[in-house]
């Protein structure tokens, strides 16, 4: 029989072993909030969700991303906002899903209008006691003859920090393709590839737009426009223009280069690579393989050039042969001899 010294001890055992359990899940279900609010992303429209049901247009002509007046006047605080980049994620989104297409009536329009970025020290030291990273727009979708199709507000934001959240390139590389991801998931309800199955064409009247007026960015001839390259040389012949700080994108068919990048585990590697610092080169092969170098060799004994450690690299996880995808920022995949340096 257990005496009563022992029946308290075994009481008192069990208690402590609640207190335990409770301190564990209460800890787990702190860690599930905080990732919840540390990472965000979150669509508003401006009228009717669609449901994608609705009848779609075919295609999409060209990208305009441009900053708004206020978030224009904020980026000398914001620096590691790249407005360039963004651009590039959501036209590779678009071009990955077969939605660009020459001789349409309609386009994308970005507006963004709120962008904040912490600086490394601070993400890395106070994490979200600090805030958060975000970015914030407006994505309208327009004919040419500046009709609003349809209008919704998507919000991306990131409040992690410590060394392994703080890092720049992993919060805006985060930001950017939430933000790109969000984008393209509202455009595919309403928008299908050239030759897809469309009832009718999108009016105003089938998808109503915000009844607020549509704000006008006036042009802001001392801000110099930044523009992409096109993707290859096939898009030679893309209609780029810009006026104050907009990007203005006739987004060209995809090419063999882009469609590397439908491979979601190489897309992810070749945006980490393009935050890396010169010299460097990225190599890729038809199995999946990648591999990318950087820098001086660790090795001083190894006399290789980076776009050799590159291949190298590549090609001892690959059971087929590798080639360069990139050097330094140039895309050089499919360029004959140039692509198997």
């Amino acid at each position: 029989m257990m005496t009563g010294r022992k029946m308290r001890r075994f009481q008192l055992g069990s208690v402590n072993n609640y207190l335990v359990l409770r301190r564990i899940f209460g800890g787990m279900a702190l860690a599930w909030s905080l990732a919840l609010i540390g990472c965000a992303g979150t669509v508003k429209h401006q009228g009717p969700a669609p449901t994608g049901a609705e009848q779609k247009v075919q295609g999409l002509s060209k990208l305009s991303l441009a900053l708004s007046p206020k978030a224009q006047a904020d980026l000398e605080s914001n620096k590691g906002f790249n407005q360039e980049e963004l651009t590039r994620r959501i036209q590779d989104r678009l071009q990955a899903k077969g939605l660009v297409t020459q001789g349409v009536n309609q386009y994308v329009d970005v507006v963004v209008n709120d962008v904040r970025v912490r600086s490394a020290f601070t993400a890395i030291m106070f994490g979200f006691m600090a805030g958060d990273d975000h970015i914030k727009g407006r994505v309208r979708l327009m004919t040419e003859s500046q009709q609003e199709l349809r209008a919704f507000d998507v919000s991306a934001s990131y409040a992690f920090g410590g060394l392994a959240g703080g890092q720049d390139g992993t919060r805006m590389k985060w930001l950017y393709d939430k933000f790109s991801e969000l984008v393209l998931q509202e455009l595919e309800k309403l928008v299908v590839p050239a030759g897809g199955s469309v009832s009718r064409t999108v009016t105003p009247s089938r998808i109503p737009s915000s009844a607020a007026p549509t704000q006008q960015l006036p042009p802001s001839p001392g801000v110099s426009t930044a523009v992409l390259p096109p993707s290859s040389a096939n898009a030679a012949a893309a209609s780029v223009s810009g006026v104050g700080t907009s990007t203005m994108i006739v987004l060209p068919p995809a090419t063999p280069a882009d469609k590397v990048l439908d491979n979601p585990t190489i897309a992810h590697r070749y945006h980490l690579y393009l935050s890396r610092p010169k010299p460097k080169a990225f190599a890729v092969s038809d199995s999946g393989a990648w591999w990318m170098a950087w820098g001086e060799s660790l090795n001083p004994t190894v006399k290789e050039t980076v776009p050799q450690r590159a291949l190298r690299g590549c090609q001892e996880r690959s059971q087929t042969p590798c080639v360069l995808y990139a050097v330094d920022d140039k895309v050089v995949y499919g360029q004959g001899a140039e692509g198997k340096r």
